[in-house]
């Protein structure tokens, strides 16, 4: 039982902590019961799914090598992920659209924050990378890394930005977005 409430809210690795959106699940059979706006997944396929995330959850939950994950992370509850994000959606499309927009905003702000600084082992757990990123600025850790390298420092001399890489991240993903497919000359 120890390990069960450990892998979904301990601070330094648990499931919840980690992606609070998942949380949402508790929602996916109310969510997608409703007749009248349709379901949008059949009530089996959610079931699978659901059973999918509670059956992997309590396997590793009876497994005492669990323990370990304060230095690897959710890593043995990733495959899960996929499986808990469907059902984590339903209740998401049923709010109103500022609420789903506030959700899902945090989220990606979170997830962005854990994958700058992931350093949890600290006291303050999944709390130490969201503080250390909106306190301590935007970084990437392989730019931070290419600047500890003695082949590539002198590259960095005057600090590692992220900010170029992101820009040109967003206007590539404008691009994409932009660009709409023109009839066929031919």
């Amino acid at each position: 039982l120890e390990l069960l409430v450990s892998l979904a809210f301990d601070p330094r690795f648990g499931l919840f902590v980690t992606c609070p959106l998942f949380l949402l699940m508790v929602g996916a059979f109310w969510a997608n019961r409703s007749r009248e706006r349709g379901r949008i997944v059949s009530p089996l396929e959610l079931a699978t799914m659901v059973g999918f995330v509670v059956g992997l959850w309590v396997f590793f939950s009876g497994s005492n090598y669990t323990r370990l994950q304060f230095n690897t992370g959710i890593r043995y509850m990733a495959p899960i992920f996929a499986f808990a994000f469907v059902p984590a959606v339903l209740p998401l499309l049923r709010m109103p659209r500022v609420v789903a927009a506030v959700i899902g905003i945090l989220s990606v702000a979170q997830a962005w924050a854990l994958a700058m600084h992931r350093d949890v082992e600290r006291g303050l757990g999944m709390a130490e990378p969201i503080l250390n990123v909106f306190l301590g600025g935007l970084r990437l850790p392989a730019l931070a890394r290419l600047s500890q390298m003695e082949a590539y420092g002198r590259f960095f001399e005057f600090g590692v930005s992220p900010i170029p890489l992101m820009l040109l991240a967003a206007a590539l993903i404008y691009a994409i977005w932009a660009v709409r497919p023109g009839p066929r000359q031919g």
